[in-house]
């Protein structure tokens, strides 16, 4: 599915030739040239009359159409190309096909250029699905005056809990919170400037997810973003103006996500391998993994669930749904090989499942270390429930214990004690009890501490 490139400028925020969105391509100048050349003919007037209609329709000064018009290389705004288009009336789908298809830059005249992405590809998709999970687009707006009160009656009308803030001879404050069809008014009512800032930000606990997304934005749009620590997480932000309206063109709205966001159509309508690299990054983001491998992911957004279960049937991934009134679960085959290309690779939940399906297999030279990578993989994470590392040092002290010596209301603790066993780190065996006559009495389990580190095999780090 090819995208149209032309929509990522906008009326109602690029409101100055400074802010115009430019795109750039082979053969740009000759094609623009030949349009030009055609209105010029068919309307019967001439170019200084083009570019004054031009003006007036864009609400610029002369000089930026001027540049435009009489230039020489293929760098050309997109707000000049759409109004000559629609001037023009003939061949617009061939002449807006040929500007998509040999696209290779598009650009703000402040920012680094971007490259020009034409149609969704697995990296995309992968980045469109964890922006799904995760994700949000802030516009923050900037409104300038040099009229102080006049910015007071702008926070007062608007209820914005912000501050007035002073640069060079103007003063200006910052927000997110006033819809973009309100800053007309306030430029005409209100006689103030505004300008954007354009946040693209995904969160995850995990670094390697972050990180991969991080990459496949850099090779997908050759700009790099900032990682940093968000609360106990991780935050990806890239500060830029044309990959927020890529999101745009993709179908999602500025701002946080509502719970009735659902599947894009340009992933909707695609290939499987494209929808599967969507679930990949919904899935990763917000999945889970729990110690026994069983793989889950729980949504309030009924409408997504809805679109997941989809895409996981045509994949013949087994699963279960099941809703209540807040959220909606699918329950995921954990030993189908399958499931483990929902995770992006060495990902902490990748890294689990794949435990799960393959089997441990790292290998350890100490107890200690031992003790490090369960703390790593499993402990770090634990909430409530008996840890690994202190569920190891009751059976080490002892060598040796009975599941009545071990009793524990904790509901994990029986995964736990399977999962040690799987390491090879201690061995089970079932003791039944009966009486002289051979009747039943009891049964219960042994867990043995094996004392032989070269068998043991470790979680995956």
């Amino acid at each position: 599915m090819v995208l149209n490139l032309l929509n990522l400028s906008s009326e109602i925020e690029d409101i100055s030739a400074n802010a115009w969105v430019w795109i750039s391509g082979k053969g740009y100048r000759f094609k623009l040239n030949e349009i030009v050349e055609n209105i010029i003919k068919i309307k019967k007037i001439s170019k200084r009359d083009l570019i004054q209609n031009l003006a007036r329709k864009l609400n610029v000064s002369v000089g930026p159409i001027s540049k435009t018009l009489y230039g020489d290389d293929n760098n050309l705004p997109i707000p000049v190309i759409k109004s000559l288009l629609k001037l023009y009336g003939k061949k617009t789908h061939f002449y807006k096909y040929y500007f998509n298809k040999n696209a290779s830059l598009i650009f703000t005249s402040r920012q680094k250029k971007v490259l020009a992405l034409k149609d969704i590809n697995l990296k995309l998709s992968e980045v469109i699905g964890s922006y799904t999970a995760d994700g949000n687009i802030t516009v923050l707006i900037k409104i300038y005056n040099k009229n102080k009160e006049i910015l007071n009656k702008i926070i007062k009308k608007y209820n914005l809990n912000v501050n007035i803030q002073k640069d060079r001879d103007k003063f200006f404050i910052r927000t997110s919170n006033i819809d973009m069809i309100d800053l007309k008014y306030i430029k005409n009512e209100f006689e103030s400037q505004y300008s954007f800032t354009y946040l693209l930000e995904i969160v995850d606990s995990d670094l390697t997810a972050i990180q991969t997304i991080s990459k496949n934005i850099e090779d997908l749009f050759n700009i790099k973003g900032g990682i940093k620590r968000k609360k106990g997480a991780w935050s990806l932000r890239v500060y830029n103006k044309i990959i927020a309206r890529y999101f745009k063109l993709f179908g999602f709205k500025y701002g946080r996500k509502t719970e009735t966001i659902r599947e894009p159509m340009i992933i909707k309508n695609n290939i499987l391998q494209i929808k599967s690299a969507y679930a990949k990054g919904i899935i990763t983001f917000d999945g889970s993994v729990k110690y026994s491998g069983e793989t889950s992911i729980t949504l309030k957004n009924k409408g997504l669930i809805e679109d997941l279960g989809k895409i996981l049937d045509n994949l013949k991934i087994n699963k279960s749904v099941s809703e209540n009134e807040l959220f909606g679960t699918i329950i995921l085959d954990h030993n189908n090989k399958k499931t483990l290309s929902l995770f992006i690779k060495k990902t902490k939940k990748w890294l689990r499942l794949n435990d799960h399906l393959n089997g441990f297999k790292k290998k350890v030279g100490s107890l200690k270390e031992a003790k490090e990578i369960l703390f790593k993989a499993y402990d770090n994470y634990n909430r409530k429930s008996i840890s690994f590392n202190e569920l190891l040092d009751k059976i080490y002290l002892k060598k040796e214990l009975t599941s009545q010596e071990i009793k524990n209301k904790d509901t994990a603790l029986y995964a736990k004690l399977r999962m040690l066993e799987r390491m090879y780190i201690i061995s089970t065996k079932l003791i039944i009890n009966k009486d002289v006559k051979g009747r039943f009495v009891k049964k219960y389990k042994i867990y043995k501490f094996n004392n032989n580190l070269k068998e043991w095999r470790l979680p995956s780090i």
